[in-house]
């Protein structure tokens, strides 16, 4: 006898799993991550997409660690923010079982976006110091050694 609802827990399976981990450090995929637009000579939007498992602390934090990385990369020092949106959006899904019958599931996905300005040298108002900011948030999120990331140090 043929099980429909065996294919469908599979199916549920593969998905749970892989969402089961954070939004890794990366460039935007299917799992989420950064993503950036030139708008101007030191002018950028940052925007980084979270998962089902990701909070908004950790999604603005690796939208402001991929800014620090666009500042050092492109030879300045300091950024600062200029514009920012951060919200949650959130998906509905039913999955049914014979055991627990119909149950709805809300994902919730943090998104962060920041349009920075960066400087060669400090400036008067306030602003980020990027190589600062890059150690203190690889250390927070344990992402030293990386690979394909510019080094703190």
């Amino acid at each position: 006898m043929k099980r429909p609802w065996a294919k469908m827990g599979i199916f549920t399976t593969a998905i749970i799993l892989l969402f089961i981990q954070c939004t890794p450090y990366q460039s935007a995929g299917f799992t989420g991550g950064f993503s950036e637009t030139k708008l101007d000579e030191n002018v950028w939007k940052v925007q980084f997409k979270g998962n089902g498992y990701t909070n908004l602390e950790r999604a603005s934090d690796l939208c402001l660690l991929r800014s620090a990385e666009l500042c050092l990369i492109n030879g300045y020092t300091h950024f600062a923010t200029v514009e920012s949106d951060k919200y949650v959006s959130q998906h509905q899904y039913t999955t049914s079982s014979r055991k627990t019958g119909r149950s709805t599931h809300t994902v919730s996905k943090p998104r962060t976006a920041y349009t920075i300005v960066c400087y060669e040298e400090k400036p008067e108002e306030f602003s980020y110091n990027a190589r600062f900011l890059l150690k203190s948030l690889m250390a927070k999120y344990e992402l030293v050694g990386y690979p394909g990331y510019i080094t703190a140090g």
